[in-house]
């Protein structure tokens, strides 16, 4: 069954380079806040793979955390 989560993100690399006073040459400055991003997924570990896929960590996303959507 589909259900709905609120996914926590941000990027470290952004923030890092904001508190220093740089910008980072692909991303916004907003990636340097937490963003809220619903995802619909059968289970919470297919919404963490899904939020793996979009979100990378090798670039600098951090998933701060994930929790069913609140209807």
């Amino acid at each position: 069954m589909v259900q709905k989560f609120e996914a926590a993100v941000h990027n470290a690399d952004v923030r890092r380079m904001v508190s220093s006073g740089d910008r980072h040459r692909d991303l916004s400055e907003a990636w340097a806040d937490t963003h809220y991003i619903e995802i619909s997924a059968d289970s919470l570990e297919e919404a963490q793979e899904k939020l793996n896929r979009r979100y990378p960590s090798d670039q600098g996303y951090v998933i701060e955390s994930i929790e069913p959507a609140l209807d």
